[in-house]
């Protein structure tokens, strides 16, 4: 049977909803969600099933069919109890939901990894257009970094920063595996056509 999700909108607890209905009830990546297994509420971004279904949703494949499950059982009501952090807290719409994000287990109190000599060097050995924006993720991980450390005074400011950052590493780290791959696919094709031509 079909996971069934709880969401906090609007700051009250709602559901159980399907993958399909969470998207019509208007959660996005920054609701914090919950389901049977679970051991505390997450924000959909962070949840593999809702990712993999936006996923789909957003490569066009259709995802798979929503059949309506029975109601909630009391085990599927025994939610944990919804931290005062998580009230109030915004979402975006579906829509704006990037799937290079949504890596979970992230210490954002702990400073990303520096990715800006790997981007450099599979920039100048591999394929320099897609190196470029890994160099430019690379360099916006540092910068917003440093900036989460001059807004110490502001706690709000800082958390976003910091979540930026890491973000952003993560884009780093994405396109400088698509800049090597590309440029052993490059470098795989020119060899084979320099056997050809000898």
């Amino acid at each position: 049977m079909e996971e069934k999700f709880y969401a906090i909108i609007n700051d009250t607890r709602q559901g159980p909803f399907t993958l399909a209905q969470l998207e019509e009830h208007g959660v996005g990546p920054d609701t914090y969600v919950w389901c049977k297994g679970m051991q505390k509420w997450r924000r959909a971004r962070y949840v593999a099933d809702v990712c993999r279904y936006w996923r789909q949703r957003l490569a066009g494949d259709p995802p798979a069919s929503q059949e309506e499950g029975a109601p909630a059982s009391s085990e599927d009501n025994a939610h944990p109890e919804v931290p005062d952090e998580v009230r109030g807290s915004s979402f975006r719409s579906v829509r704006s939901f990037d799937p290079a994000e949504g890596e979970p287990g992230i210490d954002t109190s702990q400073p990303p990894r520096n990715y800006i000599l790997p981007a450099i060097l599979v920039t100048l050995l591999c394929m320099p257009l897609t190196g470029f924006i890994a160099i430019y993720f690379s360099a916006r991980t540092r910068m917003l970094w440093e900036s989460s450390l001059k807004n110490a005074a502001n706690p709000k400011e800082a958390e976003d920063s910091r979540r930026l950052a890491h973000d952003s590493c993560r884009s780093a780290k994405m396109w400088i595996g698509i800049t090597f791959f590309l440029g052993m696919i490059v470098q795989g094709f020119l060899m084979r056509h320099a056997m050809n031509i000898i």
